[in-house]
């Protein structure tokens, strides 16, 4: 892919046209379910699935016939966004375009990201914090534009062919992905367990407060009935 955009030939005023509100997008929204750390759409009737995606945003200069035209002829560029997406082991399918309303809608916390000067963030466990590869293989990895334990885990077998021992990679990954899950389960349920017990302490404390709260105040009634009452005959 040429990040060179010189003699970009888009049509600035429908590109920038298409840079509007995305309150449009309403009755598509109802048709998926967005996952709400990434507010991606995890399941969508018309889009699929967006989680695996990489999605960049980026600022790139766009050659104007317009103000070229209103220089008297002298090149004139003007910076307009762009997205570049991308799906993890596969180079070949890349989708590099002017942003739209439609591409801001999809992806609001990238492009907000963006926007703000910052990189997006990554959902899931990044491959240079899981022992399980070799350097070489994480920068290999990366540049298949995979990021993630993941993004591994659920790659493609067509990406079998242009890695290096891909199966047992994958094989590493889903097993390091389940053994967290389990563990991660095994902690829930300690955590649930250590709950309930701390919850029947305290219940089994209440329960004593307020026995000794009504033991006491028997205790007063019963000593106030034996006490004589004043003003009694004496002898």
């Amino acid at each position: 892919m040429n990040s060179n955009h010189i003699n970009n030939d888009i049509n600035l005023d429908v590109a920038i046209a298409n840079q509007g509100g995305t309150h449009r997008f309403a009755d598509d929204e109802s048709r998926g379910i967005r996952d709400p750390r990434t507010g991606r759409f995890m399941q969508h009737q018309d889009i699929g699935e967006d989680t695996k995606l990489n999605v960049k945003f980026s600022a790139e200069p766009v050659f104007s016939k317009r103000e070229t035209y209103y220089a008297g002829g002298v090149p004139k560029y003007v910076d307009m966004d762009f997205i570049t997406i991308t799906i993890p082991g596969n180079r070949d399918l890349i989708v590099h375009t002017p942003v739209s309303d439609f591409y801001i809608w999809r992806f609001p916390h990238e492009y907000e990201a963006y926007k703000r000067g910052q990189e997006a963030s990554v959902v899931g466990t990044p491959l240079q914090m899981w022992p399980g590869l070799q350097p070489s293989q994480v920068a290999e990895l990366k540049h298949q534009g995979i990021r993630t334990v993941e993004q591994l885990a659920t790659l493609s077998d067509t990406s079998s062919g242009v890695l290096r021992g891909f199966y047992a990679m994958k094989h590493k990954a889903q097993q390091f992905l389940d053994d967290t899950k389990d563990k991660n389960a095994a902690v829930v349920r300690a955590q649930m367990d250590e709950q309930a017990e701390r919850h029947k302490a305290e219940m089994r404390a209440l329960e004593d407060r307020m026995a000794a709260m009504l033991a006491e105040a028997l205790a007063a009634k019963d000593s106030k009935k034996a006490k004589p009452s004043e003003g009694g005959n004496g002898s």
